[in-house]
């Protein structure tokens, strides 16, 4: 059948198995075709029958010898289906299931009802997403999760090129909204990477765990709704808290400008901003921690690490549009692929070059390493002697100057001056 494996990965999405009683609906790969230009127009089209008709097709005795009841003509309804698939060769789907037993006979006529149903009732597709979950992908671009329980988990795989199992990947984007109904419990790892086309998600009251890979790659998320009734999560302008607003989960990567990060919050999850397109960005001190590839592939130029950060996890910055970053003296290790493939220029670290050379760097951080590193933090013991009044003394001082600070440190001199202490006796009383 001409270019069937091509258009094969494209009915998959459909759920038209590809071998044995999956021929059926692989006869309708020649129409597919004419829809893209391929193949060569039928010369007739069928007639759209009425539903009576349609639901009679489930009543027909396929096991009969009379071919002429067997199957009526029939045109997919829905639109959105009906501009990929032009006419299903009737004859040859009839022909097929009249050679195989009734069993096997039913459940073909039941796939082929189940996608004109779906067509009928305004879905592009539907299915399965955990065991007692079911999903529909509607013409207007919504996929709904409903049922109860807790959503499947996918594998991410680049063994034959970079994909996902979840059942709606080969249609991801056409995906532009999707709402998770109250009962479900879960989102899945990897569920919906790479959406491209996604803008919102409405998560609903029972969800209690979000897999930090669920939305990895889809980069034109606008906003994210939690529902006001869910214990663990919340939503503020379109962030995804925990409840306490100490963790945050979750940024819509589509969102530009400016963001300050809540003073509330002392944890961000890995993955968080990855590939956000802000500008400019603001870390309160109390954070003590950010996960993995948290920032991984972000827009914005600079940043200060907050003070109570210990480390710098694996990825961090990746890919990042990175160019100038401030460092705390807190920081003992910096993790591998921190900076990798970065645009980093310039790092001021607020501490000595002794204090830097102790910090633990992971592998594949050479564009850290060949950045320019600016130390605040030369330290330097002064001894001031003194005499009050014919008592003497010294006084041992330790000053600190910056060699070539950042703006925050406040000098507009490359190299501070060293502290003068002067000792000033007390008037005589």
């Amino acid at each position: 059948m001409k270019r069937r494996a091509e258009y094969e990965k494209h009915f998959d999405a459909y759920s038209c198995p590809a071998d044995g009683i999956g021929d059926v609906c692989a006869s309708l790969l020649p129409a597919y075709a004419l829809a893209e230009g391929e193949a060569e127009e039928p010369a007739e089209i069928p007639e759209i029958p009425s539903e009576e008709e349609i639901i009679d097709i489930e009543k027909v005795d396929i096991t009969s010898n009379n071919t002429e009841e067997v199957v009526p003509e029939v045109e997919i309804l829905s639109d959105v289906i009906a501009e990929e698939i032009i006419e299903p060769v009737v004859e040859e789907a009839e022909e097929k299931a009249l050679g195989i037993n009734a069993p096997e006979t039913e459940l073909v006529v039941g796939e082929t009802m189940q996608l004109m149903n779906a067509a009928a009732n305004g879905y592009v597709a539907s299915g399965e997403c955990g065991e007692n979950l079911t999903w529909t992908l509607d013409d207007k671009g919504t996929l709904t999760i409903s049922g109860t329980g807790d959503m499947n988990n996918y594998t991410f795989s680049i063994s034959t090129g970079i994909s996902v199992d979840s059942p709606w990947y080969e249609i991801r984007n056409k995906i532009i909204n999707i709402e998770i109904e109250s009962a479900v419990t879960s989102i899945g790892s990897y569920a919906f990477y790479n959406c491209s086309n996604l803008k919102t998600v409405s998560i609903g009251n029972n969800v209690t765990s979000i897999d930090t890979t669920a939305f990895e790659n889809s980069a034109n998320i606008n906003s994210f709704t939690v529902s006001e009734g869910n214990s663990i999560f919340c939503s503020l302008d379109g962030v995804v808290y925990y409840k306490s607003k100490t963790k945050l989960i979750v940024f819509p990567s589509g969102q530009t400008g400016t963001f300050v990060i809540p003073s509330s919050v002392t944890e961000i999850e890995r993955y968080s901003f990855a590939l956000c397109h802000l500008s400019e960005i603001t870390i309160p001190d109390k954070v003590n921690k950010i996960g993995e590839f948290a920032f991984f592939a972000c827009h914005f130029e600079e940043v200060t690490l907050p003070s109570a950060l210990e480390s710098i996890e694996k990825g961090l910055f990746q890919k990042s549009g990175i160019k100038s970053i401030v460092i705390p003296q807190s920081v003992k290790r910096i993790g591998g692929l921190s900076f990798f493939s970065s645009a980093l220029e310039d790092v001021y670290y607020n501490g000595t070059k002794e204090q830097w050379d102790a910090i633990s760097f992971g592998s594949l951080n050479e564009d850290l390493l060949n950045a320019n590193i600016h130390f605040f933090g030369i330290t330097s013991t002064y001894t001031v002697t003194y005499n009050l009044n014919g008592r003497e003394g010294a006084l041992s001082v330790q000053t600190k100057t910056a060699v070539q600070p950042h703006p925050i440190f406040s000098s507009p001199s490359t190299v501070r001056e060293p502290l003068t202490v002067r000792v000033v006796p007390s008037p005589q009383m």
